[in-house]
């Protein structure tokens, strides 16, 4: 569940005139996690635990 209160990606949306920071992870799993949504962030981190066997982030920026 997305800051949107919906499921899935709802891309960046910042506070009108400011700069917002936004920090993208990828995450690589030895294992297919067993998922039926939705589910918060927190319950995502938990279901992968013991599973990852990589990960990378970015930094990206943007405002309206």
């Amino acid at each position: 569940i997305n800051d949107f209160r919906r499921v899935g990606y709802g891309g960046p949306c910042p506070p009108s005139g400011s700069t917002h920071r936004y920090v993208i992870i990828v995450i690589a799993l030895n294992t297919a996690p067993n998922i039926k949504a939705p589910i918060t962030g927190e319950e995502f981190l938990s279901i992968i635990k013991g599973k990852v066997i990589a990960y990378g982030y970015t930094y990206g920026v943007f405002s309206r």
